[in-house]
């Protein structure tokens, strides 16, 4: 009955694999319950998505905890590194000029307006390439010059700088107050005092400053299959200035947004959003609600309490996790996206309508399997769609090699699935971005900003 409703439900996670119980710390930032409602319950509405074949590498449960283990990377950035021996990874600025002092880690090149301190100088454009440790680490360790595992060492580094990195960084990125700071400083750890080893990874890794140390893509572990779609501007609905999705009345915020992720979005479009649907809301009068489709949900939803016995949810979430392997892997073609809606579609009618929940937890768990089902599904469509390869995207079809950026949107009508493509000025059909930026965004008194 709502006159305007907000989607802010997150990204779908762990359709490629599912991992809670492989390893004692199985996290990344990701949250568990980011089964995909949003977009499945967007999807069933008949309102627009876009960019869901994108996915990434992915390490997926065998990731480290994020910012637990010594990394200069991100949060931990400039931290000094050792090797085994105490012998110090040297900096360089962009065009390769030793770095020699801590502070000088924290500086642009002269002349330079912007630049990104992130320790990723390998893929940051020259003009925002900041400082980076050097970038033939990686031969120099397989040369011998370094040895692992390496350590964050903190120590010998100026006390501001210790504090800035653990305690203001580490301690209020993400979840890293508890896990991290606390769990750390609990078991004596100092950073004056002590050093914490950076993962023990292929040199093809340690030495990239554009991977994260926490991370453990490694040849050969997680296979080409292990893909993610947390982060990195995976889809969602397509919006308007406004946040408003293509149905009336529907707008979405944060990671809900295709092509957008992280909570500087979710914490500015949390607020855009409401602001934009309040204002909707105030012109409209509530709408009935739907008696039919009320039932119909809890015909669906109930089914699983009423089933004695057969299938656990672990078994529906692990089946649809291989389909996903096998058939959406990092190589794609139609035959193959087309097995895998097959598969889908057995598990659907087959282990999934013969699951039962016993109590809420399993009712639930069950409902997040069924969901992403659901985005399983969509994904595979809009991978089907795609008739080209896409970089961008980390997106590569066999029978489809050459490379394009266009897009598309899907949706649903009258049960039918339709795509049409998005132009590159959709967001910027009357004028340019300042433009569309002052007309739709900016409040009342604020157009000179």
């Amino acid at each position: 009955s709502a006159k305007a409703t907000i989607l802010s439900t997150g990204q779908p996670i762990r359709l490629w694999e599912m991992a809670w119980e492989k390893v004692g710390s199985n996290s990344h930032e990701y949250d568990p319950n980011w089964d995909g409602d949003g977009a499945v319950m967007a999807w069933k509405a008949g309102a627009k998505l876009s960019l869901m074949e994108y996915s990434q590498a992915s390490s997926g449960g065998r990731r480290y905890p994020s910012y637990g283990t010594g990394n200069a990377n991100n949060t931990w950035f400039p931290a000094t590194i050792v090797d085994a021996n105490g012998k110090e990874i040297p900096w360089v600025d962009r065009d390769d000029r030793p770095i020699t002092t801590v502070p000088e880690r924290n500086l642009p090149v002269e002349g330079q307006k912007l630049w990104m301190p992130l320790g990723i100088g390998m893929t940051s454009p020259y003009e925002t390439c900041g400082p980076l440790m050097v970038r033939d680490l990686r031969e120099r360790i397989m040369s011998g010059e370094f040895k692992l595992p390496f350590y964050a060492d903190m120590t010998q580094m100026p006390d501001y700088e210790r504090r800035a990195i653990f305690g203001l960084m580490v301690g209020n990125e993400g979840k890293t107050a508890v896990p991290i700071y606390k769990t750390l400083k609990d078991a004596g750890f100092d950073p004056a005092e002590d050093m914490l080893m950076v993962n023990v990874l292929h040199p093809q890794y340690a030495g990239a400053n554009e991977e994260p140390f926490w991370d453990v893509k490694l040849p050969g572990v997680n296979g080409p299959n292990m893909r993610d779609t947390a982060f990195g501007g995976y889809g969602g609905l397509v919006c308007d200035w406004d946040l408003r999705s293509s149905l009336e009345g529907l707008y979405a915020a944060g990671s809900e947004i295709c092509g957008v992720g992280g909570a500087s979005f979710s914490a500015s479009t949390g607020r855009y959003a409401g602001r934009t649907a309040a204002t909707w809301a105030l012109s409209k009068e509530p709408a009935a609600p739907s008696e039919e489709q009320i039932a119909r949900e809890k015909k669906r939803i109930y089914k699983y309490v009423q089933t004695e016995t057969g299938y656990g949810w672990k078994e529906v979430q692990l089946g649809l996790c291989r389909v996903m392997q096998d058939y959406c892997g990092d190589y794609k073609n139609d035959d193959v996206l087309e097995m895998g809606l097959w598969w889908l579609d057995s598990i659907r009618h087959g282990e999934l309508d013969k699951t039962a929940a016993a109590n809420p937890h399993e009712l639930g768990r069950t409902l997040g399997a069924e969901t992403r089902l659901d985005v399983c599904e969509i994904i595979l469509r809009h991978c089907l769609a795609r008739k080209s390869s896409a970089k961008m995207l980390n997106f590569e079809r066999l029978d489809y090699p050459e490379q394009s950026s266009e897009k598309f949107a899907m949706y649903l009508r009258d049960g039918e699935i339709q795509t049409e493509p998005i132009p590159e000025d959709f967001y910027a059909p009357e004028g340019t971005y300042r433009e569309m930026y002052v007309k739709h965004a900016c409040l009342e008194g604020s157009a000179d900003v």
